[in-house]
Order: C-alpha cells, then sequence, then structure tokens
C-alpha cells in the first residue's frame, strides 16, 4: 500500500511532495516541537484538545480562525 500524507493540518501542505514517510514523521515532530516545550526540560500535557469546527453564518464570518470545509475552525484555547 502507497504512504498518502494527510496534508490539511496547518504546516503540512507542501508534504504532498514528499516521497518518504520519514520526512513526514520528522515535518510533524518539528511543528510539534516548536509548539510545546521540550518534555524533557519542563513537563507538559501536550495537546488534548481539539479544535472545533463550526459552521458559521455570513456575519460571523470573521470569527478567529480559519475557513475549514463545514465552516470555521476554531481555536480550543
Amino acid at each position: 500500500m502507497a504512504w498518502t500524507p494527510v496534508t490539511t493540518y496547518a504546516g503540512l501542505e507542501d508534504l504532498a511532495r514528499a516521497q518518504d514517510p520519514a520526512e513526514g514523521r520528522y515535518r510533524v515532530l518539528a511543528l510539534r516541537a516548536a509548539k510545546l516545550p521540550d518534555w524533557r526540560e519542563q513537563g507538559n500535557a501536550g495537546s488534548f484538545f481539539m479544535n472545533a469546527i463550526v459552521p458559521v453564518a455570513p456575519e460571523f464570518a470573521d470569527l478567529p480562525g480559519h475557513s475549514v470545509p463545514g465552516g470555521r475552525k476554531l481555536s480550543a484555547a
């Protein structure tokens, strides 16, 4: 079975050109490392909240977040 990366996550859009699953793994790990402190230096629980995708009326289209199929993706924070 051929490897097909999921590139819908922000920061992975150009990963579709990747030839190797290891490259995808390194890219995901780099994105996570940029967002969370190193667990070996400062304990953290990681990220366990899901960002909500909500349908929005046109008058609420300026909510913080970004447009995705089905509505607007809002930060869980």
